[in-house]
């Protein structure tokens, strides 16, 4: 993005540059991986080492941090006239520091991960004072559950029709996937979409209750008798590991595509583990809402007893909200729950909530 130069109010120009945050998308989930983070890379008058930090695989709710160089290549002061974060997740405070000549400042950085799975990126847009392009310095990190599954989704799209018109190609509304942990240790399958696990391939009749645990298993999954509108969004699947008590498996299908009517970071949000009686928190990014803010948590489930805000952290842009929800009295097992939230300018979208009461 090309910016005019800075003139006599360098602080007011580079804020009016910078109200619109720095873009940064979450991509599709990717094999486990070690994290590579960039090289140095030459921004104009400034060198930026790196020019972007990989963390690899991190757990949930983890903070990540990370110190970048910026040294300046030339024989003038630069001041840092703004930094903004892509994501109220992301922290960074160097907003008018100096960079001495031939000098270099250290930014430190960080990030919060999400309670929910896949790769996740954040940014750093900087403006320097004389230098009329922003500079983006990006964090990337995958969020992983201790217990992983494979295909990290559930497909039971509806195939399109033949040019001709004919019937539709039936869907593959049965089939398997494996759970596997990252560290090889040994788990038990709790339930899956509120049953017993049904195993399958090389782990069909395997018995829980009387076999032995292990650290991978192949499940099986089948919405041949579920009617088309009762297809669930997600397969959460509970394990008896207390640093991974739920996962949740993205199911695609013709009647789960899920259309917020405003910005969130997630479409679902993870409690953990819920003790009975207890209450979970959860935190959502709500995305280009300005001075909008939350004004209801409603309970679309009996599952639950009610939701409740926490607390609201807006950015100028963003805002994170804190929510606590409390399962229904008497309620133990695996939870899997919409919610609705509304907005101060009346607009509503759900999401999804899940965890393991137990």
């Amino acid at each position: 993005m090309a910016l005019p130069p800075l003139a006599a109010a360098p602080q007011a120009a580079a804020e009016a540059a910078l109200q619109t945050p720095p873009t940064a998308p979450s991509r599709p989930a990717a094999p486990a991986r070690s994290g590579k983070s960039a090289g140095p890379k030459r921004f104009g008058p400034v060198i930026v080492d790196p020019a972007s930090v990989d963390f690899g695989v991190v757990a949930p709710n983890t903070t990540v941090e990370a110190d970048v160089k910026i040294t300046n290549t030339t024989a003038a002061p630069i001041k840092v006239l703004a930094a903004v974060p892509s994501c109220t997740c992301t922290h960074v405070d160097i907003t008018g520091k100096v960079i001495e000549p031939q000098g270099t400042l250290i930014m430190p950085m960080s990030m919060k991960t999400s309670a929910s799975t896949g790769q996740k990126m954040a940014a750093v847009r900087l403006m320097l004072e004389g230098h009329p392009d922003p500079i983006e310095v990006a964090i990337i990190s995958e969020v992983a559950y201790a217990v992983r599954a494979m295909p990290p989704f559930i497909d039971v799209q509806q195939a399109p029709k033949t040019p001709q018109g004919g019937p539709d190609t039936p869907r593959p509304l049965a089939g398997t996937f494996t759970l596997t942990s990252a560290d090889g240790k040994a788990f038990k399958v709790l339930t899956v979409l509120g049953a017993a696990p049904v195993f399958a391939g090389r782990d069909a009749g395997h018995n829980p209750a009387a076999d032995a645990s292990r650290a991978s298993y192949t499940l099986a999954y089948d919405f041949t008798s579920t009617p088309p509108d009762q297809v669930p969004c997600y397969v959460i699947v509970e394990t008896d590991r207390e640093d991974c008590p739920a996962i949740d498996l993205r199911v695609r299908h013709e009647n789960t595509h899920i259309r917020p009517s405003f910005k969130i970071a997630e479409f679902r949000s993870s409690l953990g583990r819920v003790a009975p009686g207890s209450s979970g928190t959860f935190e959502l990014e709500i995305k280009e809402i300005g001075d909008r803010r939350v004004t209801a948590l409603t309970s679309k489930s009996p599952a639950l007893a009610g939701a409740t805000i926490v607390s609201q952290k807006p950015d100028g842009a963003n805002v994170l909200l804190t929510a606590e929800v409390t399962p229904a009295p008497g309620f133990v097992g695996p939870l899997y729950a919409p919610l609705t939230i509304t907005l101060s300018d009346g607009r509503s979208t759900d999401l999804w909530v899940f965890g393991s009461v137990r």
